[in-house]
């Protein structure tokens, strides 16, 4: 075969050939990546299952903190005395603060990377 009609995997041979360079095991190079191609799509499937987790907590949160500020805002009636007005105002921000304490309290599991969604064979 003259050097014109050499295949491009032939002269890639040759010049590895002649440069002495190591012969690759291309069988266990791919079940090498292959084994990491694996191990980053189980990680990928953890992290989306943790954000998706995550996601579907503060929809929830933010759905209750919605109707609760409404009916918060519904049974405000200020009157015309203004310590009783600054009294359900202080009320109002207790609880708005109370809540965000819970909800901060509940999507922290969800946060945690020590929690059992990680992958069991990780080193």
């Amino acid at each position: 075969m003259t050097e014109a009609t050499q295949s491009w995997l032939e002269m890639l041979k040759k010049f590895g050939s002649d440069l002495n360079l190591p012969k690759v095991d291309v069988d266990k190079l791919i079940e090498i990546h292959r084994k990491n191609l694996d191990a980053v799509e189980q990680s990928a499937q953890v992290a989306s299952t943790g954000a998706k987790s995550l996601a579907d907590k503060q929809r929830e949160i933010i759905e209750t903190a919605f109707s609760e500020a409404a009916a918060m805002a519904r049974d405000f009636k200020p009157t015309g005395d203004p310590s009783e007005v600054l009294a359900k105002q202080t009320e109002f921000a207790k609880k708005a603060f109370d809540i965000t304490i819970q909800n901060t309290r509940d999507v922290a599991p969800t946060c945690n990377p020590d929690d059992d969604r990680r992958i069991e064979n990780h080193p």
